[in-house]
């Protein structure tokens, strides 16, 4: 991956934009230290679009007649929750 200062980057965009369509994505340095990533539109739609959902959000929206199997085991050196209500 090609990458640029933040100088570079402030004085001269077009340049990250042409390293970018030329090779996908473009490192953006400050102090020497990576900050950021320049990609084209296409690569990031490659990038997004491959993620998978795996998100314990997402999983848990899931309406899958598979999953109504799983069955959640309680590991048992884990100290209970004490029941208030007696």
């Amino acid at each position: 991956m090609r990458s640029i200062t933040g100088t570079e980057y402030n004085h001269t965009p077009g340049l990250a934009r042409r390293i970018a369509d030329a090779d996908g994505e473009v490192l953006i340095t400050a102090g020497g230290r990576p900050t950021h990533v320049l990609v084209t539109y296409e690569e990031w739609n490659r990038l997004h679009s491959s993620r998978t959902s795996t998100s314990l959000r997402h999983a848990l929206r899931m309406d899958d007649p598979e999953l109504d199997d799983v069955e959640f085991v309680r590991d048992p050196s884990l100290p209970r929750v004490p029941d208030l209500a007696e």
